[in-house]
């Protein structure tokens, strides 16, 4: 075979390889992002909490969009921590909460929805899970009745004539609606009936404690989550503390919040130890690269649990109703 026969053929191969190169399909940008919703509870009661994560994934380099969490409505949540890794190409961001479901049927929530554009600037990639079904437990078991069914004898019956009896059913019913009008006249005379306040919402202690039992089921048990746990800790017990004492925790050092007049007269012998762990042990992690053991994390969550029980406002008594409520 001559040498420019040969060249040809080599030529006309390369060109197939790219052609098919070039035909061949590719990876859509849709596959760079994804997220999703998971509960922690396969049947939930209602006005009871649950934990519910959602997980966010993109290409490094794509900045994502900011979570809102009204993309989770109608329930109620309450963020109990986060933590963010990467694996080699791939961003991982796991939002942990505290979920409660006021509803007596099954909750749906719509599909999730996130973008994330490239850093320096381009087309936003956009991101759809799958929506997510909620299963509320029923507060009364499910009657089936059965089909109607008419009376016997109900095609057949034909008005008879009035009778004494008739007569007395009939006065008697007269004077029941004359005795309830005049009733609802000594009502209106008292004034109106208070109708029933809706309930009031969760207490501190009641969120603080969903949260950090939210905490303690982490899906995973390595350094990085450990660490997220016992941060998201030390944050739940601040924001705690200051709906407690009425005292600004978020921005002071752990000194200061210590030193607070108004947190000590709350928090004094074993809660203010504990609250002194928790917030060291949450500093060691944030300012000294710290890594707690799975023994230290735990007993960080739970002296954040013990003192938030030990120092729980008492509840209010029951306001007295107005003459003329319904009891």
């Amino acid at each position: 075979m001559s040498a420019p026969r040969a060249r040809l053929r080599w030529e006309l191969a390369l060109a197939t390889v790219a052609a098919l190169a070039v035909a061949a399909p590719r990876a859509s940008a849709a596959d760079d992002v994804s997220v999703r919703v998971e509960v922690g509870a396969e049947l939930v009661r209602p006005g009871r909490p649950f934990p519910l994560t959602v997980v966010r994934t993109w290409r490094r380099g794509l900045e994502p969009s900011a979570w809102d969490d009204r993309a989770l409505a109608p329930l109620v949540v309450v963020a109990a921590g986060q933590d963010r890794r990467t694996t080699g190409d791939a961003v991982e961001e796991t939002r942990r909460f505290v979920a409660w479901a006021f509803s007596r049927t099954d909750v749906r929530l719509p599909a999730p929805a996130f973008s994330a554009a490239p850093a320096g600037g381009g087309t936003a990639v956009v991101a759809r899970g799958k929506p997510v079904r909620v299963r509320v437990q029923p507060v009364l078991p499910a009657a089936d009745p059965g089909p109607l069914e008419a009376p016997d004898g109900l095609l057949g019956w034909a008005p008879a004539r009035p009778t004494g009896a008739i007569v007395a059913v009939a006065a008697a019913l007269l004077v029941a609606v004359v005795a309830l009008g005049l009733a609802r006249r000594r009502r209106r005379a008292r004034g109106p009936v208070a109708t029933p306040s809706a309930p009031p919402p969760p207490s501190a202690d009641v969120v603080a404690l969903g949260r950090l039992e939210a905490l303690s089921h982490g899906a995973r048990d390595d350094g990085p989550t450990r660490r997220a746990q016992v941060a998201a800790a030390a944050d739940v017990v601040r924001a705690y503390v200051t709906a407690r004492t009425g005292a600004r925790t978020a921005e002071r050092t752990t000194s200061e919040v210590l030193r607070d007049p108004a947190v000590a007269a709350v928090l004094h012998g074993p809660a203010a130890t504990a609250l002194a762990g928790v917030l060291r042990a949450a500093d060691a992690v944030k300012f000294a690269d710290h890594e707690p053991s799975p023994g230290a994390r735990d007993a960080t969550l739970s002296a954040a649990a013990s003192l938030v029980r030990a120092t729980a406002a008492p509840p209010r008594p029951a306001a007295p109703q107005p003459e003329g409520a319904p009891s």
